[in-house]
């Protein structure tokens, strides 16, 4: 496990000095992140602050107790169950909104997942249309 950590330490820090390089040879106006616990999104999120570039946080799932408090300029989160669980580990982010997905959502409970017939989840799948 120690190695485990090391590395990806190691690894966290060689893209953030990357990351410093380009972001400062190509002028990036805006960095967008879609993992907080990663080390290769946090880095890259983290070489941004420093330069002072623009840093988005767009959620890809619900926190769990590992996900840190948010940390970018901007934060958008699928639910409110999402928002009102990362606002109990504090507030960082400048501005959090929520995309207000329908219906209620919740964290996962693990030890669901260790019943005789476990329920994952439910997806109702919704057809959209877009003119051109």
């Amino acid at each position: 496990m120690i190695l485990f950590l090391s590395l990806r330490i190691c690894v966290g820090i060689s893209i953030y000095s990357r990351a410093i390089d380009e972001l400062q040879k190509n002028k990036f106006k805006g960095v967008l992140i879609t993992s907080d616990i990663n080390p290769e999104p946090l880095a890259i999120a983290w070489a941004a602050k420093s330069q002072d570039i623009k840093t988005i946080f767009i959620s890809r799932a619900f926190p769990t107790e590992y996900s840190p408090r948010l940390f970018c300029d901007e934060t958008i989160l699928a639910s409110k169950a999402s928002y009102e669980e990362y606002m109990k580990k504090g507030r960082y982010s400048k501005d959090v909104k929520y995309t207000g997905i329908p219906g209620q959502s919740s964290p996962l409970k693990r030890e669901g997942l260790l019943k005789e017939n476990p329920v994952v989840g439910i997806c109702k799948t919704v057809a959209a249309t877009a003119a051109i």
